[in-house]
């Protein structure tokens, strides 16, 4: 069974793109757009490893990331946080498995993937 992968991103262009690349390499993929309903959906398709972005409306992702870790059906997915902001680096150290920085290198995406659950 191939390694899943939740992707969560207020992006749907983004989402696509990490689903695309992703799913090439024989990794399933499940994408949330925005962060609302994402704590549900992760406990539902319980997947090896989260994708989270931190700048999001209505929720954030570091709001997200807190529920998570706070529920023990979700504390230990690890999660990597998708950003562009320099500012996550200090908190990503407590709270998340890594950081991938927007605009991300597609070897990178995938080294850091791969680094956390494995091959598919």
């Amino acid at each position: 069974m191939a390694k899943k992968v939740a992707t969560i991103d207020d992006n749907p262009e983004f989402l696509q793109l990490i689903k695309d690349i992703l799913e090439k390499e024989g990794y399933e993929v499940v994408c949330c757009v925005g962060s609302l309903r994402a704590h549900e959906t992760i406990k539902e398709t319980r997947p090896d490893l989260i994708l989270l972005d931190i700048m999001m409306p209505g929720r954030s992702g570091w709001e997200l990331l807190d529920i998570l870790r706070l529920d023990p059906d979700t504390a230990n997915i690890p999660v990597i946080v998708t950003t562009g902001v320099r500012a996550a680096t200090a908190r990503l150290r407590t709270q998340a498995y890594d950081l991938l920085k927007k605009p991300f290198d597609v070897d990178d995406l995938l080294a850091k993937v791969e680094k956390a659950i494995g091959k598919p």
